[in-house]
C-alpha cells in the first residue's frame, strides 16, 4: 500500500519548461494493476513470488530462469482472485546465501568494525 501510494505521488513531478508558459507539470508515470494490487489478504495469493532479501548478485538470475522467491510455501493457497496475465511464473526457492563469511536466509547487523 505504501509504495503505490508513493507511485501515484510522484507521477505528477515531472515538469517541462514550456516557451511562453513557464513550468508545466506532466504525468510521468504509470498505474499497474494486477490481481496483488488488492490488499487485506489474511495469506500471501499463490501468485506472489516475493523476496525481500535478495542475495548478492541476485540480478544476475534474470538471465537465468528469473528472480528467486525467499519461499515458495504460498504456492498451496487457495486463489481468491484469478491471476493477471498469463498466470504465476514457477516458484524458484532462492534459498541461504554467503556474505562474509557466513551463511544466512537475511542479512543480520553486526557491529562495525573499529
Amino acid at each position: 500500500m505504501v509504495g503505490s501510494l508513493a507511485n501515484a505521488a510522484q507521477i505528477q513531478n515531472g515538469v517541462m519548461d514550456a516557451p511562453g508558459l513557464g513550468p508545466i507539470h506532466y504525468a510521468a508515470g504509470a498505474v499497474t494493476v494486477w490481481n496483488e494490487t488488492v490488499g487485506g489478504w489474511l495469506r500471501k495469493l499463490p501468485t506472489n513470488r516475493s523476496n525481500p532479501y535478495p542475495a548478492p548478485d541476485t540480478e544476475n538470475d534474470i538471465a537465468h530462469g528469473g528472480l528467486r522467491a525467499f519461499d515458495c510455501r504460498n504456492t498451496a493457497n487457495p486463489e481468491e482472485i484469478p491471476p493477471t496475465g498469463t498466470g504465476a511464473p514457477s516458484c524458484l526457492l532462492q534459498g541461504p546465501w554467503w556474505f562474509k563469511g557466513k551463511k544466512a536466509y537475511y542479512p543480520r547487523l553486526q557491529p562495525a568494525a573499529r
